[in-house]
């Protein structure tokens, strides 16, 4: 359970807050997640990126899925000024 505040003497448990680690210089922005999902999907994607661990690969495949968001949302602002006719997303 993560404690966050104490009440007088006593400490009030609130298990809903996530604990407090103690931040460093690469975890700084790192969390932990668990996920279930079929085995064969890390296990290609790690073959595809050449991840060395399931973190790495997971962490790689995050940052596709940002970079393929930028680039969408950079065809929708030339097609808004008129720099492309016609985009279809699919």
């Amino acid at each position: 359970m993560a404690t966050r505040r104490k009440n007088g003497e006593s400490e009030v448990h609130e298990p809903h807050l996530p604990r407090r680690r103690t931040a460093t210089k690469d975890s700084a922005s790192r969390k932990r997640e668990n996920m279930l999902m079929a085995q064969r999907k890390p296990e290609r994607a790690r073959v595809i990126l050449g991840g060395a661990s399931e973190t790495d690969t997971v962490d790689a495949a995050l940052d596709l899925v940002v970079f393929r968001g930028e680039v969408l949302t950079g065809i929708d602002r030339l097609v808004a000024v008129g720099g492309l006719d016609r985009f279809d997303r699919d």
